[in-house]
């Protein structure tokens, strides 16, 4: 990748847009609520999953109606989620985000 010098005009903009949103409260919250999403779905997932596996269980070993259903419900939910979890994940390496999987 080449590199190119900014003139002073130019870093002079750069530096104020800084500022600009270095005062801006809200646009802080946001940012900070978009870090807290990234932890919220693969916990999403991990519970559906947990939820799941011991519905599942529970429902082989005592074969009663509400706990077949049960799961019927929320195994279904935990695989779209984890499909939603994987999707994120291959976009963010798609994109070269040298972080690791944007969850």
């Amino acid at each position: 990748m080449e590199e190119t010098e900014l003139s002073r005009e130019e870093r002079d903009a750069l530096d104020s847009i800084e500022e600009a949103l270095c005062r801006d409260h809200r646009f802080s919250r946001r940012m900070a609520g978009r870090e807290r999403r990234r932890l919220r779905l693969p916990l999403v997932v991990g519970v559906l999953t947990l939820a799941s596996v011991g519905l599942l269980i529970q429902g082989i070993r005592t074969s009663q109606p509400a706990v077949i259903w049960s799961f019927a419900v929320v195994w279904p939910l935990a695989l779209v989620s984890a499909c939603w979890l994987l999707w994120r994940w291959a976009a963010g390496l798609r994109d070269g985000d040298a972080d690791g999987p944007p969850v």
